[in-house]
């Protein structure tokens, strides 16, 4: 189920000159390959297993599903989990 959601000024002055998403706050994803997952500009962990990790990225919340799914790195804002990625889902 999609959510409508208004632009921000910051998402529209980053797309406006084209500058990454990241300046304008908004979270960041990076997968490699499918055993680690590196997260900026996180709110917060709503649930964590070592089978599921569901975060509150602000506009998105960020679904992580695997097996043996640990959080390896946390500090304000960014996050590094490890483990067997087998699904990202993004709401």
């Amino acid at each position: 189920m999609e959510k409508n959601r208004k632009e921000g000024v910051r998402e529209k002055a980053a797309r406006a000159f084209d500058l990454p998403g990241e300046s304008a706050g908004l979270p960041r994803l990076e997968l490699t390959g499918d055993r680690e997952v590196f997260l900026e500009h996180y709110r917060d962990i709503l649930s964590y297993s070592r089978e599921e990790l569901t975060v509150d990225g602000g506009k998105w919340m960020v679904r992580i599903t695997g097996r043996d799914l640990e959080i390896k790195a946390m500090s304000l804002g960014q996050l590094r989990i490890v483990g067997w990625v087998t699904g990202l889902e993004i709401m």
